[in-house]
């Protein structure tokens, strides 16, 4: 039952209004003979179709029940139901797909596969020169796209075929062709090989630095030995994934932009494997190569360029991919084009297209976005086309909630690589601010201290004790990050002279450059000026509030 319900489901959504012939009730037709509607053979098809298509059914009963109101004999429904699926399948073969609607070689596989099971079906019913066009049709788009074993098989049938009436001359010929498709078969089957040889060096988690590049490296060596042989298209995609992996690994940004240039020439070359699909995977690498060589601009353009050039019907890609440019857009500060992003991302229908680490990603940029917002980094920006400046403001004044951003990504409590590192930072940020408007709105001294302070250092503190722990110790500039912030939260009290000088011996141990994958979602020094300029104008405003009281 579950199988015809997704048969029906499929036939419904790609196929017409009345999906033609297999599907389509001769009520009608017979009416206008003047046969009564009992008559009708295939009537009872139709309303089978349209009841699943509508939800109208669920179960075997149900549909049972639908079509014979009256009863029927478990064999008589057991007919039925074969009949029913095997014109539904047949109903599939009558959709065309198009290439704008998966990819190129997706499209044509489907399309070879139906010639192939087209040509069969008419070499049993005797038809064997329509079969052998079928066959020659089928051939030229598995050629063409490397579907070696398509191509295999109907060479073979050709073979067996012809072998009664070619020559000795065409018969070598022939099995020629048959050994070199079978050839760049085996070798298609050998990348998988190196794939699946890679993912079990590389699944355990201790695998990394050194002895992951070292996999890398052997799985390189051994796609050049295939290349050298045949230029097949998986093993060049294989290929120059792994060289995209070393470039990132070795922080060699600038091979990485040469590679993507290559494999887009070749691409060009071969434009029947090109796609937006394609272009969007290559431009995804150029636009963290681009960025993090400091062309942040350009970064963008590429980016933009590639998500502009897929489909409308691609909108999971595109929501998808625009996370890591609203990452990009935040640390850069480009914090009009940020805003444009949260905004297209946190519709309701965008938002629940997120896959699962995106939308925890997500979670968390917002907030480091609103961060820049409350503490000034983003006060002299214009806003986006469409964008007013009230809705920034209802943006501001919806203060991030640690606990829903705890329950909102479970894997906050159980992470022990040091993965939520910044989000931890985040939350010890966020009890800082908190803690320091209440001391100058309350006017509280050390004397006197928050009711909640001990609770709030402890949180910190071991907020601060799972970077150290967890964070790699590449990653220099997150746990210089963290003493800065451990020593703003020793120092609740202090005036922002006084806490400056503190915190800037520390300030110039934050290392100019990345050394490591991961980046911060603010940059770290911007931060750290910016969260002590808005310790003196916390200040500031809480006086001013407190005159306008008087005065009233």
């Amino acid at each position: 039952m579950e199988l015809i319900q997704k048969l029906a489901s499929i036939v419904a959504d790609y196929s017409q209004e009345q999906p033609q012939i297999f599907i389509k009730s001769k009520l009608d037709a017979l009416k206008k003979n003047g046969f009564k509607e009992k008559e009708g053979k295939d009537a009872s098809y139709y309303r089978a179709f349209h009841a699943l298509r509508h939800g109208e059914v669920q179960t075997d009963e149900e549909l049972r029940a639908h079509i014979f109101p009256n009863g029927t004999s478990d064999a008589n429904y057991r007919s039925f139901k074969s009949r029913l699926k095997k014109r539904l399948v047949n109903s599939l073969m009558l959709i065309s797909i198009d290439a704008d609607e998966v990819s190129n070689t997706d499209a044509a596989e489907a399309e070879a596969m139906y010639y192939v099971y087209t040509a069969y079906i008419s070499g049993i019913l005797g038809g064997t020169n329509i079969t052998k066009e079928l066959h020659d049709k089928a051939i030229s788009i598995a050629r063409k796209y490397e579907f070696f074993h398509i191509e295999l098989r109907l060479l073979e049938d050709q073979w067996h075929q012809s072998r009664a009436h070619s020559t000795l001359k065409r018969l070598n010929k022939d099995l020629a062709s048959i050994s070199l498709v079978h050839e760049k078969l085996q070798l298609h089957v050998e990348v998988f090989k190196i794939k699946n040889e890679f993912i079990k060096l590389t699944s355990n988690r201790i695998t990394v630095g050194k002895a992951q590049l070292n996999a890398h490296l052997v799985c390189i060596e051994s796609l050049k030995k295939i290349l050298e042989v045949h230029e097949i298209y998986s093993a060049v995609n294989t290929y120059y994934a792994f060289l995209f992996s070393v470039c990132l690994l070795q922080h060699d940004y600038r091979a990485l932009l040469i590679y993507c240039q290559e494999l887009g020439d070749y691409l060009k070359r071969k434009s029947h494997f090109d796609s937006p699909n394609r272009r969007m995977y290559l431009a995804v690498y150029m636009q963290v190569a681009h960025f993090r060589l400091g062309e942040y601009e350009q970064s963008k353009v590429v980016f933009e360029a590639a998500i502009q050039k897929l489909p409308s019907y691609r909108i999971r890609m595109n929501v998808n991919q625009r996370v890591q440019s609203f990452q990009h857009a935040v640390y850069a500060l480009d914090t009009e084009y940020a805003f444009d992003q949260y905004c297209f991302m946190s519709k309701k229908r965008n938002a629940q297209l997120l896959d699962r680490p995106n939308r925890s990603h997500f979670i968390f940029l917002k907030a480091y976005l609103w961060l820049s917002y409350f503490l000034g980094i983003a006060e002299n920006s214009h806003y986006p086309s469409g964008i007013d400046r009230d809705d920034v403001q209802l943006f501001i004044s919806k203060r991030p909630i640690i606990s829903s951003i705890r329950n909102d990504i479970p894997e906050y409590e159980h992470d022990k690589s040091g993965g939520l590192s910044l989000l931890r930072m985040l939350e010890s940020i966020m009890m800082i601010l908190t803690a320091r408007e209440e001391i100058i709105s309350k006017n509280r001294s050390a004397e006197e201290p928050l009711s909640n302070e001990r609770d709030i250092h402890r949180a910190i503190d071991n907020a601060i004790r799972y970077i150290k722990k967890h964070v790699p110790k590449d990653q220099k500039r997150v746990c210089v990050f963290a003493e800065i912030v451990h020593i703003i939260s020793k120092n609740l009290y202090a005036d922002g002279m006084v806490l400056r000088k503190k915190v800037e011996k520390h300030r110039k141990k934050l290392p100019s450059t990345f050394v490591c994958d991961d980046i911060e979602l603010l940059p770290f020094d911007v931060l750290t000026d910016h969260l002590i300029l808005w310790w003196d104008k916390s200040v500031g405003r809480s006086k001013k509030t407190a005159n306008v009281s008087k005065k009233k």
